[in-house]
Order: structure tokens, then sequence, then C-alpha cells
């Protein structure tokens, strides 16, 4: 009888690590690892450590580390249960990082940190183009149409999208771009990325009137714009 019960528990299924599943998700998201410690907080370091198994993050870092490493409930699943390590998440605490009310607040969570990294590197962006002396236009609408900012410069007309992450919809952000160069009549629109390797990753987009630019490059960009 002890040898069926061994059998059976030798049988289960095992949970992935938590390090692995980390792994896994920085490939989905594209970032390497002196990205999503920036993102999540941590020195390089720390961030080797979890992603090498030697250490587990606390509970406050593992809920950054959902916001910016889960796009969709399975991931989110997947990353609590490594977290909790174990499959069935049998305790009360585990249990609890799985209900509903849980996930949800989870995901408001995730959804307000993005908004406000988006909302800090847009005014990275403003930063660097008015410590240029340009004039910029920020949240700039007309009628139903908007950009994150607008710079004249030249008698030309430049509109800066800022796309912390612009793999989350990049179809969207395209279709935006051709949107912006007809409706503000626009000479060209700059969409830009925190990272150079993140624009890299769009060579199609490199040249013409719509293109992805990173943020050390932007002034450069403006200006051959004009």
């Amino acid at each position: 009888m002890k040898a069926e019960n061994k059998t059976s528990m030798d049988k289960q299924p095992q949970v992935p690590e938590l390090s692995e599943v980390v792994r896994m998700l920085l490939q989905r998201r594209k970032l390497r690892g002196i990205e999503f410690a920036e993102k999540v907080g941590l020195s390089p370091a720390s961030v080797s450590k979890i992603v090498n198994g030697v250490s587990r993050p606390r509970q406050k870092t593992f809920s950054r580390m959902c916001s910016i490493l889960c796009e969709n409930p399975d991931e989110e699943r997947m990353l609590v249960q490594a977290f909790a390590g174990t499959e069935r998440l049998a305790s009360e605490e585990a249990q609890a990082l799985l209900d509903d009310d849980v996930i949800e607040r989870q995901r408001a969570t995730r959804y307000l940190e993005i908004k406000a990294q988006a909302i800090e590197f847009r005014r990275q962006v403003t930063e660097v183009l008015q410590k240029a002396g340009l004039s910029t236009r920020e949240d700039y609408t007309d009628g139903t149409c908007a950009t994150d900012i607008l710079v004249e410069l030249g008698g030309k007309r430049v509109a800066v999208e800022c796309k912390v992450n612009i793999h989350r919809d990049f179809e969207r952000v395209r279709a935006s771009a051709g949107v912006l160069l007809e409706h503000f009549a626009c000479d060209c629109v700059l969409v830009v990325v925190p990272f150079a390797e993140v624009a890299e990753g769009f060579p199609h987009w490199s040249q013409g009137r719509a293109r992805v630019v990173p943020l050390s490059k932007v002034l450069d960009e403006v200006r051959s714009c004009s």
C-alpha cells in the first residue's frame, strides 16, 4: 500500500521552476536581463539570481514581475503556480493567489504600472526635446485624433508617439502612424521606444515618413524630418 502511494506521488506532474518560467517569459517579451532589472526595480545581480534559481523574489517584487512579464491570464497562472511551488496550490495562502478577485487586482495593478511607465517615458522624451530648445505640444489633439507630442520645426510637423512596449500591439501602432500622417499633415511620425535594440527589431520601419527610433536618437530624427 505504501509503495502504491509512493508510485502515485512520483507520477504527479512536476511544476516548472520559477526560474524556468521567468526565462521563458523574458524570451516571449524579448527582454534582456538588464532591461527587466530596470523595469522591476532590482539590480541586474538580483535579477540574475532569480533567473538562475539562486533566490526567490519577495511578494511585492513578484507582483511587479507579473505586471511586466504576463500578457494574459494563462501566463499569470503559470507564473503564480511556479512561485507557489506546487501545481495544485493546496495551501490557503497559495490558493488565495489564484482567486478571481486577486487575479483581477493583479491585472489592475499591471494596467496601472504600465500606464505609469508610459507617462514617465513620455516625460523623458519631452524633456530631451525641450532641452534642445524645441517647441513641443504634449497630448496634442485635433478633432478625434491625438498624438503624444507634436513638434513644429522649420515649417515642418513631426508627430512623436512614445511606446514603452511596442510589441504589445504593433499593428495598431503602425496603422495609427498612417492616420497621424494624414490627419495632421505631418512630414513624419516617429514612434519612440526606450532602447536601440527594440528599434532594430523593426528594420522595415527604419526609413520612410513613419519609423521606429530609440530615445537616444529621437532628437536627430526630429531634426532630420525638418
